[in-house]
């Protein structure tokens, strides 16, 4: 007999449905091989190799270059460059900071989801669906993989398996009270989130390298006073659209503080596999105690001075300019375009 139309769509949504004759006793092994085998460490390292390549003296920077492995080598094809190392090392480290905050949150929605079994949710979760919780954490929503739930109760439940573990938390740690501990949860993913979504200069890395590394400087004049800057930037071309307006080719420049970007991505990559040893303790039955931690500020991040990034007023006192975006960088435009 032939199926009608709504059988045929029903049959078609079983076939796309990949926990359609799922076993979910495989969960445990699941979760096993996620868990047991997460590269714990793994941003932290690349921080540290990266900056390891910039204290070599220059012989040892040189021997990088005179690689060999099996029959192939090098030979004069690649030739040491101080600048393209020094742009490799600072372009990954921006890189990685990116890739790490990435990893924050798709682990964050993974485990806030309350599954038996957060890599499903991982390798299932369809980029519009990312967009929408980082859309939802950027408004201060963390309950959209969990709507039943408060924002408090998700965030409890994710970084600590409830709120009774974070009144446990503040008592041991007086100086926090249960609202401060959860709400520095919560500062740390919307920084992420907004992180994210200013992508620009991660988008033309990953598609077709139009990244230059290099460094930029300028001042800026004003009846208040100076603004200048001095140090590693990114430039790409884009396209700049403003309403009602002639669109026009622009050059951006980036202008970014690896270092400070190195600190942040080693203190989101604590917090993020804290929060995967607790829930690999759960689910595999561990009988370990994984340490509950308290985020440092993440203003406290933000407070190292750089001399070649700087403001002051027209008194000349300095003026900190860079508070929300001295570990993110400051974006500047050049259009090119004719005068009409």
């Amino acid at each position: 007999m032939k199926k009608n139309k709504s059988q045929l769509q029903k049959i078609k949504k079983k076939e796309n449905d990949p926990n359609h004759n799922f076993d979910e006793s495989q969960h445990y092994e699941i979760n096993k091989d996620f868990y047991d085998y997460f590269l714990d460490g793994y941003f932290f390292l690349k921080v540290s190799h990266l900056y390891s390549l910039k204290r070599l003296d220059v012989d040892k920077q040189k021997e990088l270059f005179n690689f060999e492995l099996m029959s192939l080598k090098t030979d004069d094809q690649y030739k040491y460059s101080k600048h393209l190392l020094s742009s490799y090392i600072s372009t990954e480290l921006v890189m990685n900071t990116f890739h790490c905050m990435e990893t924050f949150v798709r682990l964050y929605i993974a485990h806030s989801a309350g599954s038996e079994c957060p890599n499903l949710i991982l390798a299932n979760l369809s980029i519009d669906e990312y967009q929408k919780n980082i859309t939802a954490i950027q408004n201060n929503k963390f309950n959209y993989m969990r709507p039943e739930l408060s924002d408090d109760e998700v965030i409890a439940e994710t970084y600590y398996h409830g709120l009774e573990n974070v009144k446990l938390l503040s008592i041991n740690k007086k100086q926090y009270s249960v609202e401060q501990i959860l709400n520095l949860r919560k500062e740390y993913l919307v920084y992420a989130a907004n992180f994210l979504r200013d992508n620009k200069e991660y988008n033309t890395y990953k598609h077709g390298f139009y990244l230059n590394q290099n460094d930029n400087g300028f001042e800026i004049k004003n009846d208040n006073g100076v603004l200048s800057a001095r140090g590693s930037s990114f430039e790409f071309i884009s396209i700049t659209r403003e309403k009602g307006k002639q669109a026009t080719w622009t050059k951006n420049i980036k202008f970014f503080d690896e270092d400070m970007l190195a600190i942040v991505t080693i203190a989101f990559e604590l917090y993020m596999t804290s929060m995967v040893r607790l829930w690999g303790n759960h689910y595999l039955g561990k009988h370990q105690n994984e340490p509950l931690l308290i985020p440092f500020e993440i203003e406290d991040f933000l407070k190292v001075e750089k001399e070649n990034i700087n403001a002051v007023d027209n008194e000349g006192k300095e003026v900190d300019f860079f508070k929300n975006v001295r570990s993110k960088g400051m974006s500047m435009e050049y259009r090119y375009f004719l005068e009409s």
